[in-house]
């Protein structure tokens, strides 16, 4: 455990590398970003207490606080929940670079400290993402100012000269500038790169897999260039000669530390040898279709079934018991009942068996699975990417932003699928925590209160991060095999994934129980090696199967549930960094209106917000590989001349989405309903008057307010008014001498 001791004016008694043992590789890479671009602002420090605001990829601004409980370090984000996510690790990193930003009140030792005390707001930022700010903050030129800004004019420049770069200026500012605009330029970058060794290019290849785009140690990247089969000393001051490796610290102190910038990974060729390619009859068919941008259409339908009301209100589950659940997962509710007995009675050997919590209500995951013939984790995963990209809060039912959601849906193709990959990677661990514990899993944990466990989920979350930066850097459309692939994992975790690597030692106290093939029902030790490599087995099947494969990445052949083959998309290369043009990926195509109506959304149309009205009055028929199909019907179209639009409208709209009119047939059937909109009313809840005579109703018109209540006259003698009408209509009619005499009815 690690533990924050926080004194009024003192420096934070922890340093870089407790932030990347708490946060994990891959979120602290993450935080690093959020904190050298400036984003975290209002530190404060109180005695027991580190609190700021972090704003977030979108713009949102998001409250933490990490306070001292015991001797443990507690956080809180109004993102993320307790967890040392990459909000809370810039917020440790800012206090350990820019400790004279954070500021005081200091309150006495052990005064509570609540995020209610900063007076913060907790809305919805406005001020929201445009497609034209798509990771403007830390561009790759902005990043690598960021990098060199700690060397010398003389360093830049010879930088500069190496890879021909001309510098004119001469103030460091200037310099700085020039310099980091040409060398992060992709053609100089390439030409830099074809001019390198073997030596060196394996080199280069060690730090980028040694480590999520961010800090590595110089240990971790030549042990890892050796299990890539590096000899001798490795190239290091070469790679930093040329600016394609930089030390965080200044030339003349050559630090541990080595990041290969943003510019340079997505640059870097694919790399051979990390898996068996398939051979002979083992091979199957090349994948007919890439599903890329398939999970963004579910995704909508996740989001316009919230913002349609069709959403259930979660209902609290809060014990004050839960607090000691291991972070990232709750009791299974078929043992939640057993859980406050087992706190009390110290003899219990059985535990409660924890699973993931899921980030949609189960009844709404399985009522939209069905809806769209998707598995209940693929609903899920969506309705989390929601959550991720702050297009959506759980309040306690799923609320959507329909601006946010609109917004996400006019980028490019290629912005789409950056955002969800960041979606993803920005909770990293989660999806596949939960294909891997929950009830089709291979796994199930059973928890005993009395002890304690280390942290599940930040494990697993270095494993996608490792398995996400070498399938980003393999050779594509190739069908490889999944154990040769998951050897390469095991080698490289000493050094790639660390915390993954020392939780096989921490973790001995795990009852965990192996449900998967082979040998269903035994207990599983995974500090043996035949447990170690069935959890890290369990780790590489569900983030293949899962989230890659949801998002276009991979496709994968599977037997008894386990990951057998895998086919890599050339998409795949986003994962390391490399940029593509919109119309390299699968085009959204052009929306279509049928004869009858039918609607069918190409996967990633910018037309799906824009028809929002539309699509929400309709019927959803199906998710496919082409797209959403919708069905327009007499009854949705009824909502939609209720709520004021007209055929001309609506057909009006369609055709600016499909660019052309749409079909006679539809637009006759527009008219048609038009025509006969209104010719039969329904009415409930009304009151009929009967009159004595056929002139009354004359004389009630003339002396009365009754003209304003009247809704249908049937005949001279009986009429329809409102029922909430009554009472003052009788009190009018008492005032001018009538006497009506009321009758109940049903």
């Amino acid at each position: 455990m690690s533990r924050l001791i926080v004194s009024p004016g003192v420096q934070p008694f922890y340093d870089e590398d407790d932030v990347r043992r708490l946060c994990g590789l891959t979120v602290f890479a993450q935080a690093d970003v959020l904190q050298r671009a400036g984003h975290v602002t209002g530190a404060q420090r109180t005695a027991d207490a580190l609190s700021g605001n972090v704003r977030g990829t979108w713009r949102r601004v998001d409250q933490v606080t990490i306070q001292t409980r015991g001797n443990r370090l507690q956080p809180e984000c109004t993102r993320h929940g307790a967890v040392f996510c990459r909000h809370a690790g810039a917020l440790l990193l800012h206090w350990l670079r820019e400790p004279a930003s954070v500021h005081g009140p200091e309150p006495a030792f052990g005064q509570s400290f609540d995020l209610g005390d900063l007076g913060l707001d907790m809305d919805w930022d406005d001020d929201f993402l445009e497609p034209q700010d798509i990771d403007s903050d830390v561009t790759p030129a902005a990043e690598l100012e960021q990098l060199l800004e700690h060397e010398t004019i003389a360093v830049i420049r010879e930088i500069a000269r190496k890879r021909g770069v001309r510098v004119s200026g001469t103030r460091k500012a200037d310099v700085l500038r020039e310099a980091t605009t040409g060398l992060a330029d992709p053609a100089n970058v390439d030409a830099a790169l074809a001019g390198l060794n073997p030596s060196e290019l394996l080199l280069l290849d060690a730090v980028q897999l040694s480590s999520p785009v961010g800090d590595t140690t110089d240990t971790r990247t030549f042990d890892i260039y050796r299990k890539l089969g590096g000899k001798g000393a490795p190239p290091l001051d070469a790679l930093r000669e040329l600016g394609l490796v930089i030390s965080p610290e200044a030339t003349y102190y050559r630090g541990r530390y080595v990041r290969i910038p943003f510019s340079v990974v997505a640059q870097l060729p694919a790399r051979e040898g990390l898996a068996t390619p398939l051979q002979g009859k083992r091979v199957p068919a090349a994948p007919d279709t890439q599903r890329g941008l398939a999970l963004l259409s579910l995704l909508t339908v996740v989001a316009q079934d919230a913002l349609a009301g069709g959403g259930t209100a979660t209902e609290s589950t809060f014990d004050p018991f839960m607090a000691y659940v291991p972070d990232g997962f709750i009791i299974h509710p078929s043992d939640a009942g057993r859980y406050e007995e087992l706190t009390r009675s110290y003899s219990a050997k059985e535990g409660v068996r924890l699973v993931v919590p899921p980030p949609l209500p189960v009844a709404d995951v399985e009522r939209l699975a069905l809806q769209t013939g998707q598995a209940d984790e693929v609903v899920e995963f969506a309705g989390q990417l929601l959550i991720s990209l702050e297009i959506a809060i759980r309040t306690p039912r799923l609320t959507v932003d329909a601006e946010r959601l609109r917004r996400l849906l006019e980028l490019n193709a290629f912005q789409q699928l950056q955002l969800l990959v960041s979606g993803w990677l920005g909770v990293p661990g989660w999806a596949e925590s939960g294909l891997i514990f929950g009830d089709g899993g291979p796994i199930h944990w059973s928890w005993n209160p009395r002890h304690t466990a280390p942290s599940v989920t930040s494990a697993i979350a270095e494993g996608v991060s490792i398995v996400s930066r070498v399938v980003g850097r393999m050779p594509s459309s190739v069908w490889y095999d999944a154990p040769s692939f998951v050897e390469t994992i095991e080698g490289l975790l000493t050094s790639g994934a660390p915390g993954l690597a020392g939780f096989r030692q921490i973790a001995q106290q795990l009852d965990w129980t192996w449900h998967g093939q082979p040998r269903p029902g035994q207990p599983l030790a995974i500090r043996t090696p035949e447990g170690w490599s069935m959890f890290i087995r369990s780790i590489v099947d569900a983030i293949l199967s899962g989230p890659m494969s949801w998002l276009g990445m991979v496709d994968v052949q599977q037997e008894s549930r386990r990951v057998t083959a895998f086919w890599v998309h050339p998409t795949a290369a986003i994962l390391s960094g490399k940029q593509f043009e919109p119309d390299e990926l699968a085009s959204p195509g052009q929306m279509s209106v049928d004869d009858d109506l039918a609607i069918v959304i190409p996967v990633g149309s910018p037309g799906t917000g824009a028809l929002g009205p539309i699509l929400q009055a309709s019927e959803l028929v199906r998710v496919a590989a082409d797209g959403l199909h919708y069905q327009l019907t007499s009854n949705g179209f009824q909502a939609l001349f209720e709520h004021g639009m007209t055929p001309d409208d609506i057909a009006g709209l369609l055709a600016e989405q499909t660019g052309g009119p749409i079909p006679k047939a539809a637009r006759a059937t527009l008219d048609r309903w038009w025509s006969g909109y209104g010719h039969i009313r329904l009415y409930d809840e009304l009151t009929l008057i009967e009159l004595g005579d056929d002139l009354l109703l004359r004389e009630l018109q003339a002396a009365t307010s009754l003209d304003r209540m009247l809704l249908h006259q049937f005949s001279p003698r009986l009429i329809a008014v409102e029922d909430g009408a009554v009472e003052q209509l009788v009190t009018e009619l008492g005032a001018r001498g009538y006497a009506p005499r009321i009758v109940e009815g049903g």
